[in-house]
């Protein structure tokens, strides 16, 4: 779209589009979206509420309102979102993966890290995995960094 990157056209975008379709739920779902990425959290989160109400069945608008509910510090509500998620789809592994952020918000990064853990074996140089199981970007945790990332050192040792 060409608003794409610019929030504040692509909520006129969609505020001119729910005058048009107020009852379409894909417009609901876009401008909750919209609403997010514009930092208008309350907003949006009543938006995907009555998104979902609509169509309980979307997997992403689900984990969405997860994370949109930890941006807006209402770690109870997120982890709610992410029990309707597992209640549908099963507990995947992005489910698995979005459990750990809203933890780690929490500051409960010992069972944010629990979740994590198995999720790194497979794929230990995951940059976003690493940094929900410490609530922060891993390279600001020192203490993670040798296990986070086991093939840093040969990466930077081979750069020069």
């Amino acid at each position: 779209a060409e608003w794409a990157g610019q929030p504040k056209l692509a909520l006129k975008s969609y505020e001119e589009l729910r005058r048009i379709k107020p009852d379409d739920p894909e417009v609901t779902l876009g401008f909750a979206r919209s609403l997010s990425w514009a930092g208008e959290l309350d907003r949006s989160v009543r938006l995907y509420r009555r998104y979902l109400k609509k169509d309980p069945q979307n997997a992403k608008a689900w984990l969405e309102d997860s994370r949109v509910e930890t941006w807006r510090g209402n770690y109870p509500a997120a982890l709610a979102a992410l029990a309707n998620y597992r209640a549908r789809f099963g507990e995947t592994r992005v489910y698995r993966a979005g459990k750990a952020r809203v933890l780690a918000g929490a500051g409960r990064s010992a069972q944010s890290l629990q979740l994590v853990s198995p999720l790194l074996k497979t794929n230990p140089d995951d940059f976003n995995l690493n940094g929900q199981a410490w609530g922060r970007p891993p390279l600001l945790s020192c203490r993670c960094l040798p296990s986070a990332f086991p093939n840093l050192k040969t990466v930077l040792g081979s750069s020069g």
